[in-house]
């Protein structure tokens, strides 16, 4: 018997559906020559004739698709007799099937993870942070802190420290840390950039097309974005400004674009330097000189340098227009507008810090609210709404989590004179977790400025680092 499984197939299909018409000749003359293969009787197998016409068995008349039903439940029968036959087939050829799908069964290969190059985290030594120029806290446990001669970093709020310094690294404060694991660096002569992305343990390096011999100043908005600005020093100070190359990179630093020549616009009463960034921003505004009345606007670029906005500064009872005035914080609120912290230098008259709000117009600030008065720097945005200031004639500390509407007041257990004064950075991760370096002559005050016992210095004007994890309340020293 030879195995037709389309035939059966169709056949079964033809049952299924009851049978209400009659087969399909195709389907009819396959069944039949399977009848003839099976070597049948031929009472079995009707003429070709018959099935065109109406058939006479006895006295009753039979459609033609009767007759092929007959022949169909004939065929069936003999698929049914030769089972043994076909499950002998089946065993020899196996049914045909679509594809299954493929399951791997091994197990992926193992990532191997990066080398972690860094030193092992070690509890800081003595001196180590002697010389402190740079602290950027991010988060409640990571710190990185930059002196003179190295760049450390901790992820367990000061208990251990890595030396995160690449080689060639050597010019301490012109750092860029923008998160808990990325930092722009220079490298020897500054033309030559270092990044990392993984906290320090490694680093990559690329060498821009720039001038050497200035620092540059790195101005992120995030990891990947930001610019890397040089000073032009054939273009330095000029009638209309100070020249500036500046390069730029949205992949983290494996690309860079430029350099674009800028020019930072120029001003009377200024050294028309390039100072550091505050953040993503280059502030550029003027001081004060005797034969100039101050100059009230300021700069302010989001590009490296490449295009400047100028804008005027608030002016009013808290903003004097002879007063000198400092942008000491700068962010871009919800609404796509500036939010300032305005810092006046009143002389004799203390005036207090004022945030500012811009609008539209360059020229247009309302007031947001006013800090405590009497107190001024630093001041830092932790985020939009939330502010804190490190102060220290008397030493306070005061945050709101409101943008200024309620404020709560902290009176550490020690002097932060120097703090207050800028002798020394701050840096606060959150409103609970903050840093700061004093001079061992302050730091072994209390607020009242009165020697704590057993506290003493073998150096006095040697740095000393200090963190708080309640709000400022209490400060420890990190290290011996």
């Amino acid at each position: 018997m030879t195995l037709d499984r389309d035939l059966d197939r169709r056949l079964v299909l033809w049952f299924d559906e009851r049978a209400t018409t009659a087969a399909p000749a195709e389907l009819l003359a396959r069944s039949l020559a399977r009848v003839n293969s099976t070597g049948q009787r031929g009472a079995w197998r009707f003429p070709a004739a018959a099935l065109r016409g109406r058939v006479v068995v006895g006295r009753r008349v039979l459609p033609g698709w009767a007759v092929v039903v007959l022949v169909a439940l004939v065929a069936v029968a003999l698929v049914v007799a030769g089972s043994q036959i076909v499950r002998h087939y089946l065993a020899v050829l196996p049914e045909q099937t679509s594809p299954a799908l493929t399951v791997d069964s091994t197990q992926p290969p193992e990532t191997t993870a990066p080398v972690d190059t860094r030193p092992p985290g070690l509890p800081a030594g003595a001196g180590m942070f002697a010389t402190v120029q740079h602290i950027v806290a991010v988060g409640d446990q990571v710190a990185w802190v930059a002196t003179t001669d190295g760049i450390y970093r901790t992820d367990d709020t000061g208990k251990t420290w890595r030396s995160v310094a690449p080689d060639g690294w050597s010019s301490p404060f012109t750092e860029s840390f923008v998160d808990a694991d990325t930092a722009y660096v220079p490298i020897g002569s500054g033309t030559e950039i270092g990044m990392t992305h993984d906290g320090g343990a490694s680093w990559a390096t690329t060498v821009l097309d720039a001038p050497g011999g200035e620092s540059p100043v790195f101005a992120f908005a995030s990891p990947s974005t930001g610019y890397v600005t040089f000073v032009d020093p054939n273009h330095f100070s000029k009638r209309d400004g100070t020249g500036l190359f500046v390069f730029g990179t949205t992949d983290g630093g494996r690309t860079w674009m430029g350099p674009v020549h800028g020019l930072q616009p120029p001003l009377k009463a200024s050294s028309n330097k390039l100072y550091a960034a505050l953040g993503p921003f280059l502030v550029n505004s003027a001081g004060l000189a005797d034969q100039y009345a101050f100059e009230n606007y300021f700069d302010v670029s989001e590009d490296g340098g490449a295009t400047y906005t100028r804008y005027d500064f608030p002016t009013g009872p808290l903003a004097p227009k002879k007063d000198m005035k400092t942008v000491d914080g700068i962010v871009r609120g919800a609404d796509g507008h500036l939010v300032i912290a305005l810092g006046v230098d009143g002389g004799r008259t203390p005036i207090p810090e004022v945030v500012y709000r811009g609008g539209d117009d360059p020229s247009s600030w309302t007031k947001v609210n006013e800090l405590p008065p009497g107190y001024g720097q630093p001041f830092q945005f932790v985020t939009g709404n939330s502010w804190i200031v490190t102060a220290g004639a008397p030493t306070e500390v005061f945050s709101t989590t409101d943008a200024g509407a309620h404020w709560q007041t902290v009176v550490p257990a020690i002097s932060l004179y120097g703090v207050q004064a800028g002798q020394g950075p701050a840096s606060w991760g959150s409103l609970t977790t903050g840093w700061a370096a004093e001079e061992c002559r302050m730091a072994i005050l209390d607020a009242q400025g009165v020697p704590i016992p057993r506290r003493s210095c073998t150096k006095p004007r040697d740095m000393v680092l200090l963190v708080t994890t309640d709000g400022g309340a209490t400060w420890n020293q990190v290290g011996p």
